[in-house]
């Protein structure tokens, strides 16, 4: 059996929502490696900050995230809020471009380690 490379985990426990996510892939860490980035869970964490203000997300204030070195771990105030999480770092994981735009902001406000 192989281990898996990258996923999410979700729940809810005591009414507050929870997400992780982890990224051990190669070709993913490469990437990050070739920008000067840690590749865990605060650059995920700061890639998603960014990403949920590129998208002007309103869900941004109803998400505290908590990461840790190898994940990125946050709670949520409701379950939509995990959902646009998902949706942003799912989209980051394939599309380069955007995985781009969401460095550069999150770089320019300070995000990332």
């Amino acid at each position: 059996a192989t281990e898996r490379q990258h996923g999410f985990s979700a729940g809810i426990h005591e009414g507050q929502y929870w997400l992780s996510y982890f990224n051990f892939e190669d070709k993913t860490l490469d990437y990050f490696f070739s920008r000067g980035l840690q590749g865990g869970g605060y650059t995920w964490a700061g890639l998603a900050r960014a990403g949920l203000e590129l998208e002007s997300s309103r869900h941004l204030y109803s998400i505290y995230f908590d990461p840790e070195g190898d994940y990125l771990f946050l709670d949520a105030t409701n379950k939509d809020a995990v959902l646009a999480v998902i949706e942003v770092v799912a989209r980051m994981v394939k599309d380069i471009d955007y995985r781009e735009a969401c460095i550069a902001h999150a770089r320019s406000r300070g995000y990332l380690e």
